[in-house]
């Protein structure tokens, strides 16, 4: 859910944490070329130009939905920069471009604008603290520009279009900077244009679209913040010191741009050509040097002699440092030793970092006497950082950084949702699950198909797969029809690639593996425990392949502790485990199945005391002997999640989901125990309840929900006005399987006795009687689970 909150103060507040990170690189409009601007002075005329950019007239382009805003608050950057503006703080996630622009335009800025229909894309944007109204609109700009549309300004609203289409602006003239994308014309006073956009060129890049030495101007088309940031470079040089003076900017590859200059400011020193007339300043940001000369032949031997330099220093070894962005620099430098065959080291590199040494110390105590060649090849994983220090040519080293490119990059994840069941055997079930599914496609309402959309075997055992369009719960829905169902466990778990997840639900019991007489006592005997996991533990490595499927290695166990083992003294531990390899598409659900148990269960019932009596005990009571099948099932699906969109998306879902259930538990917390129908009757609940589902009474102890309709209306009050209520399901289907299953298990208790199936929304509950109320006790004391007494007043 996207929410837009406008407070007093104008903080633009949107529910998210991801942040936009500005980028030094500015990407032109591809196609803009000026050759010459005409005028001057107060104001321009239009220039012959090529391309998309046009000066003088105004052209509307595209066909857009005009959105009206309110009286605009400012019309151009003064006010914008005024002392008393307010400040807004930006949170968008995951946003459409259209509710961003709704947001910060509309909203915020009460401003017109056009939103051109091919701008299309999300945007993030988060502000750490409050920023003027003119950085959100620049911040608003840098996300447009990622998404390959710019904001202009067209008189007195604004126009977001695409950057690849048509642009009709007008030119500006001057030193101020603009809202939103301009073209902008800038007269230099004292340096020439030619110079100013040789020093732009590293910064704008296509952004210089235009220059005329003739009348020593530049013309530069960007976003506002673009455009103030070239604005800054250019007010730096175009200063009245520099008059008559050439510049230079360097950019320096495969060397230390101040090893560079140290060699020049060596040359002046000695050189007397140079003395007097080259100033050096090292830009660490981009490695270039900035050169001022007052004369052009000058700065030209500069030039020759950075080239000199620079060349010299390629073929010479250095200390590169890569900080690994994703992956971990101890995985990725065996990688790289394997391909460029050379050895690598880990631990020593770690310790010698942890211990604050240099780069140079780390590297020599990492390859002490490896290598007598200086310009070998080596890398040093620095696990504590995790960083890669790499000792290499800089040819070589773009060789490394290439591989470095392909292997660092961001771990793809798999969400993968696993539900545990647990189902009854009855008779429609006697052979198992898997007959079931493959004799009955059709009553599940799932087809057996080859295409992906059904349910088709894959191996014996059993392995089906369910398509897109199935799913655990069209599983558990079709077998809920039938017979009863467990859900044992639902785990949801989100793992790397190639790594494993461990769920563990249960008690860890204490096991005796060995048993040993101490040396120095022979009284004494000494053991050794493990504690040994027992419960619902399930283990899964998944494998992303190229085709989109997904290599599944589980391990699933769900085992109980049974009585203590006479020999040993150990717990007897009864366990049904599955381990498999399978390979299923994202989003499609594998069941895995075949896992039977046999329970056997005896009790007694009868008159307490007497039945109890030698001889003549089994004339008051009875005793009874139960067996039962269950099948444990797994239903498995992975998802497969390529990047942090995808697991925020995936977040929200699950975040979503268990709102759902919330809003479930909250909607049958009134009726789960007894299902009601319209009727006048109320009913007197056991306060018993149990685990599953709690007795629900009001202060004078009738319960809240109807007496179904199993009531007759000639029910005696003291007689046969008791039901007995075995609890309430999804279905009706799911109802009368239980019923069907309770009442072969417990026919004695409950023969002759008719069931009803009373529903109340979604769900369908099952009362037995009318009965006396030792009868109706005497069935929840046998059937116990979900089982609850009721009496019509």
């Amino acid at each position: 859910m996207k929410r837009f909150l406008l407070g007093a103060t104008a903080a633009l507040l949107v529910v998210g944490c991801d942040e936009i990170t500005s980028r030094k690189d500015t990407q032109g409009v591809e196609g803009w070329r000026a050759d010459t601007i005409l005028g001057g002075g107060d104001g321009a005329a239009s220039n012959r130009s090529e391309g998309r950019v046009t000066g003088g007239a105004m052209v509307e382009a595209g066909q857009g939905t005009i959105y009206p805003g309110r009286q605009p608050l400012f019309r151009d950057s003064e006010a914008v920069n005024s002392a008393g503006e307010r400040t807004v703080s930006l949170n968008l996630v995951d946003v459409t471009i259209a509710e961003a622009a709704a947001a910060i335009l509309g909203e915020l800025l009460r401003e017109n604008y056009v939103l051109d229909p091919g701008v299309t894309g999300t945007v993030n944007i988060r502000s750490t603290q409050p920023i003027s109204r003119t950085t959100a609109i620049e911040v608003f700009e840098l996300a447009l520009k990622q998404n390959g549309a710019a904001l202009i300004r067209r008189g007195d609203s604004f126009a977001i279009v695409p950057l690849s289409g048509d642009l009709s602006i007008g030119a500006s003239v001057g030193r101020e900077v603009p809202i939103g994308y301009s073209l902008r014309v800038v007269p230099l006073q004292n340096i020439g244009a030619q110079e100013m956009a040789t020093i732009l060129q590293p910064f704008a890049g296509a952004g210089i679209v235009g220059i005329d030495a003739q009348r020593n101007i530049v013309v530069l088309a960007g976003t506002s913040a673009d455009q103030r940031a070239w604005q800054e470079t250019i007010n730096s040089f175009d200063v009245a010191w520099l008059a008559n003076r050439s510049v230079g900017i360097f950019p320096i590859r495969g060397r230390s741009a101040q090893s560079i200059v140290n060699g020049l400011d060596r040359l002046v020193e000695t050189d007397e050509s140079f003395e007097p007339l080259v100033v050096f300043e090292v830009i660490p940001e981009n490695n270039s040097i900035l050169a001022v000369a007052k004369t052009p032949s000058a700065l030209e031997d500069v030039a020759v002699w950075i080239k000199r330099l620079t060349e010299e220093g390629q073929n010479d070894a250095q200390i590169y440092s890569y900080d690994m962005k994703y992956a971990r620099a101890g995985d990725i430098a065996p990688t790289l030793a394997s391909i460029l065959g050379i050895e690598v080291e880990t631990n020593a590199g770690a310790t010698a970092a942890e211990e604050g040494a240099s780069e140079e110390d780390l590297m020599a105590a990492s390859f002490d006497g490896a290598s007598a060649d200086l310009n070998a090849t080596r890398i040093v994983a620095s696990d504590s950082t995790n960083t890669l220090l790499i000792h290499a040519t800089h040819a070589e080293y773009q060789r490394v950084l290439g591989m470095l490119h392909r292997l660092d990059v961001p771990p793809r994840q798999v969400l993968v949702e696993a539900t545990i069941i647990e189902v009854s055997l009855n008779d429609e079930l006697r052979y198992g699950v898997q007959y079931f599914l493959e004799d009955g496609g059709e009553r599940l309402g799932l087809t057996q198909s080859t295409t992906g959309t059904g349910i088709s075997a894959e191996v014996p055992g059993f392995t089906a797969v369910l398509g897109a369009t199935g799913g655990p719960d069209a599983i558990i829905s079709a077998l809920e029809d039938v017979t009863r169902v467990t859900v044992v466990s639902s785990p949801n778990l989100m793992i790397l690639n190639n790594e494993s997840a461990r769920l563990v639900v249960g008690d860890q019991v204490p096991i005796s593996v060995r048993t040993a007489q101490d040396s120095g006592d022979s009284d004494v005997f000494v053991s050794t425990v493990e504690f040994r996991d027992t419960g619902v533990i399930f283990e899964v490595t998944p494998r992303i392949n190229s085709s989109g499927s997904v290599t599944l290695n589980i391990n699933q166990e769900v085992s109980t502790v049974g009585e203590t083992d006479a020999s040993t003294g150990n717990p007897i531990i009864s366990q049904r485990t599955l381990t498999s390899s399978v390979a299923v598409d994202s989003g499609e659900t594998i069941a895995l199945g075949g896992l039977f148990e046999t329970r056997s269960t005896r009790g007694s019932a009868g008159i307490p005391g007497v039945s109890k009596t030698p001889i003549l005990g089994g004339l008051f009571g009875r005793k009874s002997s139960t067996k039962g099948q269950t099948e444990l099932l797994v239903l498995i699906t992975p998802k497969i999640v390529n990047n942090t969109m995808d697991a925020r998306r995936v977040t929200k879902s699950l975040r979503e989901r268990v709102e759902n259930i919330k809003l479930d538990d909250a909607a049958l917390s009134s009726s789960v125990n007894v299902p009601s129908l319209e009727t006048e009757n109320s009913a007197v609940i056991s306060s018993r309840g149990n685990v599953s589902n709690p007795a629900v009474l009001d202060p004078a102890g009738v319960m809240t929900s109807e007496l179904p309709a199993a009531a007759p209306a000639s029910a005696s009050a003291e007689g046969g006005s008791y039901f007995a209520y075995l609890g309430a399901f999804s279905s009706e289907g799911a109802a009368q399987a239980h019923w069907k299953d309770v009442s072969g298990t417990y026919g004695e208790v409950l023969s002759g006795f008719s069931p009803r199936f009373p529903k109340n929304g979604k769900l369908t509950g099952v009362a037995v009687g009318p009965m006396t109320q030792a009868q109706a006790t005497q069935v929840c004391t046998t059937v116990r689970t979900d089982c609850y007494t009721g009496k019509a007043n």
